[in-house]
């Protein structure tokens, strides 16, 4: 947990460098909450990355948060998924069963079908490749889907139990 000092500084450097912030004395702790369970290093690192993106504006707590969420687990991308897919192709073909690490991509070929990656065609060996293309601009879209399901879940997961299930029954009603 980030301390009150560590806590302190980061509203200083925000206060200096964002003279009209509205920053209070409860400032420290609204920011030691929201982003306090990341080494400190790990936190300076994320303030400076979200000064950049915003120099004109104070970074918020969870602006704050999301920058050392990215730095400590980055989101794996579409195209890496990609890739891992169309290895499986090449390792194991239509007869075989595709091992992947990553969830999302695992979560796009059951909704595409494996069959339909493994008889993409190749333009290689003569396949057309804007279907090629249209099978990757497919991907692309049921994966970042998937990836934001995933997100939400990761934060309804992170709920207390009462409260996700009140959420959860809600929804299945």
């Amino acid at each position: 947990m980030m301390t009150i000092p560590q806590s302190e500084k980061i509203v200083a450097v925000l206060q200096d460098n964002y003279p009209n912030a509205r920053l209070t004395e409860r400032s420290p702790e609204a920011y030691r909450t929201m982003i306090g369970d990341a080494p400190f290093e790990v936190v300076l690192a994320a303030l400076e990355k979200s000064m950049r993106a915003s120099p004109e504006f104070c970074p918020s707590a969870p602006a704050i948060a999301n920058a050392i969420r990215a730095i400590l687990d980055p989101a794996p991308t579409w195209e890496l998924g990609w890739l891992e897919v169309m290895g499986q192709v090449r390792s194991v073909g239509s007869w075989g069963v595709p091992v992947l690490k990553d969830s999302a991509a695992a979560e796009v070929v059951r909704s595409i079908g494996w069959s339909t990656f493994c008889n993409a065609p190749d333009p290689k060996y003569g396949g057309d490749a804007r279907d090629l293309a249209f099978l990757q601009t497919r991907f692309r879209e049921v994966y970042q889907a998937a990836s934001e399901r995933r997100r939400n879940a990761d934060t309804l997961d992170a709920l207390p139990e009462p409260t996700r299930l009140a959420i959860t029954d809600r929804g299945a009603a």
